[in-house]
């Protein structure tokens, strides 16, 4: 039997599993944002979950808005024990999960900071690239609308504090909800997924 466990924070929930992956949803809720509300984004918790569950990995994902923004803040305890359990169970990857409008012409964007927080594995990066277009998400991005820079963005907090390759993907979200023809939540799970699992192939053979 596989061990999991659930921890239930206030406002968060994280599920440990043994994979040195954790995907993270910071704006599964909405937030508040310099006073005012951002909606939420659609589905990247459940993309969080459902495939953290499909390929045996960790998870990090936030369950009400307390008038913050985990992906925004100076100051965020998501982001702080999202690092602390990242130390404990000797993590590798990071996959921050967001949403971004469908009037955006990009089908995916990969936000690495220009590239700081890859840590030199290009090679990583373009097998990850390779299988969201695999999976017909031909419009793939690097840093463009959304390069996951800023010092308090998920990606970037838990690559400097923890020293870890990570990513910032954002789904377009005519992929994710129903309101658009061009909906296939399935779709993006699958792309995920084969993301993870090349990521677990990755430290398998001890590449990283």
């Amino acid at each position: 039997m596989r061990s999991v466990k659930h921890i239930n924070e206030e406002d968060f929930n994280i599920v440990i599993r043994r994979n040195g992956v954790i995907l993270s949803a910071p704006h599964a809720t909405k937030q508040i944002r310099d006073g005012k509300v951002k909606k939420c984004e659609t589905k990247t918790k459940y993309i969080a979950d459902k495939v953290a569950k499909k390929t045996n990995s960790c998870c990090i994902y936030k369950t009400m808005c307390l008038g913050d923004d985990a992906n925004y803040d100076d100051y965020s305890y998501y982001r702080e024990k999202c690092a602390k359990v990242i130390k404990e169970h000797n993590i590798k990857f990071l996959l921050d999960v967001h949403g971004m409008s469908a009037e955006r012409e990009e089908d995916i964007c990969i936000g690495i900071a220009n590239g700081k927080n890859i840590n030199g594995r290009e090679d990583i990066l373009e097998n990850i690239i390779r299988r969201f277009r695999k999976n017909k998400f031909e419009n793939v991005s690097v840093d463009v609308p959304f390069s996951s820079s800023g010092n308090n963005c998920v990606s970037s907090y838990i690559h400097d504090k923890c020293d870890i390759v990570t990513f910032q993907i954002e789904v377009n979200y005519k992929y994710l909800s129903s309101v658009y023809p061009e909906y296939d939540l399935m779709r993006v799970v699958s792309a995920f997924k084969d993301v993870v699992e090349y990521l677990k192939r990755v430290l398998n053979r001890g590449q990283i």
